[in-house]
């Protein structure tokens, strides 16, 4: 990318940004100046700064948000907006991929990575807060909680188990998720390796089994069946750690056929809100990694085990998914590869 080329992007970016007050809190008016700084900076590296934006929520440290807003690779655009009291949808802001109320509670982020916004969303996830958001909008999303990231307040779910939200990326790859993760913790991710213990739910794709059978050792079939309750889900994902380096769900579609919420559904929560062992992966303090397929709303969540190890594994097998199985040429076309100037008002005039 060239530098004026770029700098238009950035320019675009931030108007809209100042426009969408219903998915921004906050906007850095030092953001043409930080790209520009930023661009020289990281042109000798022979990349583009990408924009991040921050969930609005005091459980993400200044100190972390420095640390990234001062690599390089990163320019802070946004404070996002977080759905209300922390709840699994935002009834005040829409999905723009499926038109349904967006899933929360991370939900400003995801929105604004669609609209052009930023690149890059940093959020929170108690009980499936990155996790939802990332595959409701068919974008890569990644819970650090089993890597250290944690959040500087204890919680609570709405069913009363006590937590600590975990703090992660939200993307359109699952390479600058994976990067800002990396920047946030102060340390690289190693290879996994291929001996990896898998198990694989049967509801997957065909094409998942054959993908991870040439990599790793050992992939095992398990039903997810009733883990869209919170209690079952943590119990069988527990006795699946027991066995397995690395947990593989297929979710969704998310929010699309019912909302997955407490405060909308009362006790009568059920399969059609999309959401299943996501929601209880922060609970056991696991690595998890949201991964889009062609199918909105819908996308894979790779899970491990608390610790670094366990952490790269989840890293590998994600990786490899996200290798095999990509988001449709429509997706791409209209919200990543479309151009950045829209036109608004009454007319424009073409030269």
């Amino acid at each position: 990318m060239h530098e004026l080329d770029y700098m238009e992007r950035v320019a675009y970016a931030y108007a809209r940004a100042l426009q969408s007050t219903d998915s921004t809190v906050w906007v850095n008016r030092r953001v043409p100046t930080d790209a520009r700084i930023k661009w020289e900076q990281c042109n000798d590296m022979g990349c583009a700064p990408a924009l991040f934006g921050v969930k609005d929520t005091s459980q993400i440290s200044r100190a972390m948000v420095d640390r990234l807003a001062k690599d390089p690779r990163f320019v802070w655009m946004s404070v996002d907006r977080m759905a209300p009291h922390g709840r699994a949808i935002d009834p005040e802001l829409v999905n723009p991929l499926t038109g349904r109320r967006m899933t929360g509670s991370t939900s400003g982020g995801p929105v604004n990575i669609l609209r052009g916004i930023h690149d890059l969303a940093i959020g929170t996830d108690g009980g499936g807060s990155i996790l939802g958001p990332a595959i409701a909008t068919q974008l890569v999303g990644i819970n650090g909680k089993g890597l250290g990231l944690v959040g500087g307040q204890p919680s609570r779910s709405t069913e009363g188990y006590p937590l600590t939200v975990g703090i992660g990326a939200i993307s359109h790859t699952f390479a600058l998720a994976r990067d800002a993760i990396e920047v946030l913790l102060g340390r690289s991710l190693a290879k996994g390796s291929d001996g990896l213990r898998i198990a694989l739910d049967e509801a997957a794709p065909r094409g998942a089994l054959s993908a991870l059978n040439q990599h790793f050792a050992k992939v095992e079939p398990f039903s997810k069946e009733g883990s869209f309750q919170r209690e079952t889900g943590i119990k069988m994902l527990e006795a699946l750690f027991e066995h397995n380096d690395v947990v593989v769900s297929y979710e969704g579609p998310v929010d699309v056929d019912a909302y997955c919420d407490s405060l909308a559904m009362g006790q009568h929560l059920d399969e059609r809100g999309g959401k299943f062992l996501l929601r209880s992966a922060n609970i056991l303090n696991a690595t998890a990694v949201a991964i889009p397929d062609e199918h909105p709303a819908r996308g894979f969540v790779v899970m491990a085990p608390e610790g670094y190890q366990h952490a790269c594994g989840a890293f590998t097998v994600a990786e490899r998914l996200a290798t095999q199985f990509s988001r449709t040429a429509l997706f791409e076309d209209y919200f990543m590869h479309r151009t950045r100037v829209e036109h608004s008002g009454f007319f424009h005039l073409e030269v």
